[in-house]
């Protein structure tokens, strides 16, 4: 029995101060399988690959920031794992929460409402959702709360939020780029609080006192111990991106409970004859929504086959709506679609700024593995290392390619024929399709040098022919049939 006690006792202990054998937070070996030097070479060079490619085209965006996304899952998924199992120490833990960490900062945006400082030119916003409409929304009835405790003052409260205002979701919506959809913006958004709520899990549990005289060290603008006053910093940190994170996924969330009430439980409580509650559903998000660019207000009698794909593809669609629909949700709403255009000089500033960025993760990355000593984190010893690193590289390579095409595109602007192979779909994120590219490109080149090469050999003939002829009138027949070939043939 007392065994059993003293086990439950040190399960409950905080989540780091279990590790506090004499000083192994420091001068050990790297679990390469999270943070090996192959993963993080895969994940910086992701990193430096979306800036560019955001930059060259943030409309199209989309699948960069999909594959972001879904790595930074992968990591945040395997860090929960370690959570519970132990295997991490608090350093490492910074190292990986500093790899999600710097997604977000750098590449990957929730909205894309950063895609418009990446280049002066104007990027084509989608304002979608429009919260309060003033002809339909009704207010919470008296009745809601009336039977709980403090019912009157729970009526005011909900009166208070629910009540038509402008929510972030409308805000954020107005600037919102064409190329990324409404729910790949809820999906990032999710991903990112996870980020924060892992984040405060490891600065909350967390114990400073617990490792006396075998301090673990961090790299945060120089060689830092983790003491409370660096530890209440990072939550602070933490709960102030949370609480933005909230009130995005709150918007979101909102929509999604109205849709999924009126679309889909709705008829099922009216089959079932019970549209009361149906009614105290709906009081409890009490908000009509007008879908910009579709159907308008989605009706509260009836609901149609059209208005169910008009909601749907405005939460899933990542190009402009149908030209037969009517926008609802600005007066300037035609501006906004052309999008806004900045000045050179903040958009340099800006890609400055990211590349800091991208410099301080990185320093701060490679100097927390330095300064602990950890072994074993600067070579490529495992295959599970080597995924991550193809994938960079593969996406590196892939933004050479663009770069290389836009390059092309610019030096040869009458070669529509050439356009439509290089940029076609057998290019899109294929290693075959960047070979045949390749391939392709330079037998362009080499062409175009053969074909120059044989023009100028057929006119210096053709030159020295003439001066022949003139030399002597008397030249054979043979000899003009022969220029005549030489011209057919250039």
């Amino acid at each position: 029995m007392r065994s059993s006690t003293v086990e439950v006792a040190a399960f409950n202990q905080s989540l780091f101060s279990r590790q506090s054998a004499p000083c192994d937070l420091t001068d050990f070996e790297a679990n390469v399988d999270f943070y090996g030097f192959g993963i993080r070479l895969g994940v910086y060079l992701q990193w430096f690959s979306s800036w560019i490619s955001n930059t060259l085209d943030p409309e199209k965006c989309a699948d960069n920031h999909e594959e972001n996304s879904i790595f930074v899952l992968s990591i945040l998924v395997a860090l929960a794992v370690a959570f519970r199992t132990n295997d991490l120490k608090v350093s490492e833990v910074y190292i990986l929460l500093l790899l999600c960490t710097g997604y977000f900062c750098i590449c990957l945006s929730t909205w894309g409402i950063r895609l418009h400082l990446l280049r002066p030119g104007a990027v084509q916003v989608s304002p979608l959702f429009w919260h309060g409409n003033q002809l339909q929304n009704r207010r919470v009835r008296p009745s809601t709360f009336s039977r709980l405790p403090g019912g009157t003052f729970l009526n005011g409260m909900a009166n208070q939020f629910l009540s038509p205002r402008h929510m972030p979701l409308s805000q954020g919506g107005s600037v919102k780029p064409s190329g990324l959809s409404w729910a790949g913006g809820l999906w990032r958004s999710i991903i990112a609080s996870f980020v924060v709520a892992l984040n405060l899990y490891l600065w909350f549990s967390y114990d400073p006192d617990a490792n006396t005289g075998c301090e673990p060290y961090v790299y945060f603008f120089g060689r830092q111990k983790l003491t409370a006053g660096l530890q209440i910093f990072f939550i602070a940190v933490c709960i102030t991106a949370g609480t933005f994170l909230f009130q995005l996924i709150l918007a979101m969330t909102t929509v999604l409970y109205y849709l999924t009430l009126k679309l889909i439980i709705g008829p099922v409580l009216d089959t079932l004859r019970l549209s009361g509650l149906k009614e105290s559903l709906l009081d409890l998000i009490a908000v009509r929504l007008q879908v910009a660019n579709h159907e308008g207000v989605i009706p509260s009698d009836q609901v149609t086959l059209q208005q169910i794909k008009s909601a749907l593809f405005a939460l899933s669609s990542q190009k402009d709506s149908p030209a037969s629909a009517r926008p609802h949700v600005h007066s300037h709403h035609q501006a906004h679609q052309q999008g806004y255009r900045l000045s050179m000089s903040l958009v340099i500033c800006w890609h400055i700024w990211l590349l800091s960025l991208m410099a301080l993760f990185i320093t701060f990355i490679e100097q927390t593995i330095q300064i602990n000593n950890i072994q074993g984190a600067f070579i490529i010893r495992s295959t599970s290392q080597l995924i991550p690193f193809i994938i960079g590289l593969i996406s590196m390579l892939n933004t050479v390619r663009q770069l290389l095409l836009q390059w092309y595109e610019e030096d040869h602007p009458n070669e529509e024929n050439m356009h439509f192979v290089l940029t076609g779909r057998l290019s899109h994120m294929s290693i075959l399709g960047m070979l045949i590219e390749g391939g392709i490109w330079v037998a362009a080149r080499l062409r175009g040098d053969a074909v120059a090469a044989d023009a100028d050999d057929v006119a210096a003939g053709a030159g020295e022919l003439r001066e022949a002829r003139q030399a002597n009138p008397s030249i054979s027949a043979d000899a003009q049939t022969h220029e005549s070939s030489n011209t057919c043939s250039k």
